[in-house]
Order: structure tokens, then C-alpha cells, then sequence
């Protein structure tokens, strides 16, 4: 085999693996576009997951309020039906001499 011939083969093999390395970073590029896409899609559900978590939060602090504020109001009566329940007792234990 010739010089000239080596050469030929070796720029043969050269121009394969360029080809070769050409399909690979086509390949990665692919890859890589994929994977922003994927990153761009999980970034919107966590927005997502987070507006619906902060609603819902919002939504357990509203009713959180509310039933605080029914408690209260049935405390205060509670309150007021003893004192009046105390009070009429001993108006009634005044009135029979006790």
C-alpha cells in the first residue's frame, strides 16, 4: 500500500468520524431542547402547584375565621347563660328564704 493511499483511507476515516460527531452534537442538541422543554413544562406546574396551594391555604384561613368567630359568639352566650342562670338561681334561693 502506498503513502498516498494511507492518506486516502486516514481522510476517509476522518470524514466518517466527522459525521459521526456531527450526528452525536445533533443528537445533544435534541436532547438538550428536550430537556428545556421538560424544565420550562415542571417550572409551570410548580407555579401552578404553588397558586393552588396558596388558595388553598386562603380558603382554610377564611374558614379557620369564621369558625373562630362562631366559637366566640357561642362563648359570650354561654357566659351570659350561666351569669343569667347563677343570677335567677340565687333570686329564686332570696325569694323561698335560702
Amino acid at each position: 500500500m502506498t503513502t498516498d493511499e494511507l492518506w486516502m483511507k486516514i481522510d476517509a476515516k476522518f470524514t466518517n468520524l466527522d459525521d459521526k460527531l456531527d450526528k452525536v452534537a445533533t443528537t445533544v442538541q435534541l436532547h438538550e431542547q428536550t430537556l428545556m422543554q421538560i424544565r420550562a413544562e415542571a417550572d409551570a406546574v410548580e407555579k401552578r402547584h404553588d397558586k393552588e396551594i396558596a388558595a388553598i391555604k386562603s380558603d382554610a384561613r377564611n374558614e379557620h375565621d369564621k369558625m373562630q368567630n362562631r366559637i366566640t359568639k357561642l362563648e359570650r352566650w354561654m357566659w351570659f347563660s350561666l351569669g343569667a342562670g347563677g343570677a335567677a338561681g340565687a333570686g329564686v334561693m332570696k325569694l323561698l328564704g335560702g
